[in-house]
């Protein structure tokens, strides 16, 4: 369906995908990790709690639940949310770094079924680069090993490839996309820097349009898509368009995980209410071509602060 469609025609369709974060814990330290300003010392979502995130996800009519961390795995109860999710007639999906998908987990995550996507982070075809970027040395190898993992239990598995400004001229990306056919993948999720957590103080790194420009002829149809495969060749936001939302760790209810601010939190409150709280924001007026998570910090410069820990914001703060 097109996004004016949805927007104007039909505004009360549910959002395809809801992604939602199980943990922020992680054994690495990526330099491009958009989390650092949400973590708080605060209880995770229990197991039930997601089981019911799950079943008012499925009542509202979402077909797909993006697994979001952190590091998923890192959850010893994992397995059994995808399995609430399978069970639910609800498709998932999840990004991980590859270090605790072992082949016994693959074949557990095989048997409870309902995953379309395994996403293994890979941020630079060199060994060393991509360990030093991820500051956990052995992670390219525990990459590699994921990837075979899921396609000895025939579970899709894609790259997600995160591209700089150095990736994209140096011939990295491409590298990228011939070590992905070399593996065998069935597909390359590419995305580039957003100025948000680790990278709030480094404006500079941002893409060029001229430089998005270059990032899309290196797309290929149904093998190397972008972060959102429904943002098309001008860009359009999922979340503007109402395809998407975010729940954190911590039950929060955010339009995208790049937008630090919440309308509520499903502890509270059910997410229907939520959601159609969020969607009459002011934050969804108008006819916007550019992604929230590039536009909305700027409206409140305080919130690009990389010593801020109280993050996500109350969106009745910044409305006021």
């Amino acid at each position: 369906m097109q996004p004016f469609v949805r927007r104007f025609i039909k505004p009360h369709l549910p959002p395809h995908v809801v992604m939602l974060a199980v943990t922020y814990r992680c054994q690495a330290r990526c330099q491009h990790c958009m989390v650092k300003n949400y973590i708080k010392e605060e209880p995770e979502l229990t197991l039930d709690e997601i089981a019911e995130v799950i079943d008012q996800a499925a009542k509202i009519g979402t077909k797909c639940i993006y697994y979001f961390g952190g590091e998923p795995l890192v959850r010893h109860d994992f397995v059994d949310i995808i399995r609430m999710t399978n069970e639910a007639g609800l498709r998932a999906r999840f990004d991980t770094n590859g270090a605790l998908l072992d082949a016994d987990t693959a074949r557990k995550l095989r048997e409870v079924g309902g995953l379309y996507i395994v996403g293994v982070s890979i941020d630079n075809p060199d060994p060393a680069r991509h360990d030093k970027h991820r500051g956990l040395e052995g992670s390219f190898d525990d990459a590699l090993r994921a990837i075979e993992n899921c396609k000895a239990e025939n579970i899709p598995v894609h790259i997600s490839y995160y591209v700089t400004k150095a990736g994209l001229h140096n011939g990295d990306l491409q590298k990228t996309i011939d070590l992905g056919r070399d593996l065998g993948v069935d597909g390359i999720r590419v995305m580039s820097p957003i100025i948000c957590g680790r990278l709030v103080d480094s404006p500079d790194m941002k893409f060029s349009r001229e430089e998005e420009q270059e990032l899309q002829t290196h797309l290929v149809p149904g093998f190397v898509y972008l972060e959102q495969d429904s943002i098309t060749s001008d860009c359009r936001c999922p979340a503007f368009q109402k395809e998407y939302l975010y729940i954190s760790c911590y039950g929060e209810v955010q339009p995208c995980c790049f937008v630090p601010v919440t309308f509520g939190n499903i502890r509270q409150e059910p997410l229907a209410d939520l959601l159609q709280r969020m969607w009459k924001s002011p934050m969804f007026a108008g006819d916007n071509d550019k992604c929230l998570g590039c536009s909305v910090p700027h409206q409140d410069g305080s919130l690009l602060d990389s010593n801020r820990r109280d993050l996500p914001l109350d969106f009745r703060k910044l409305e006021n």
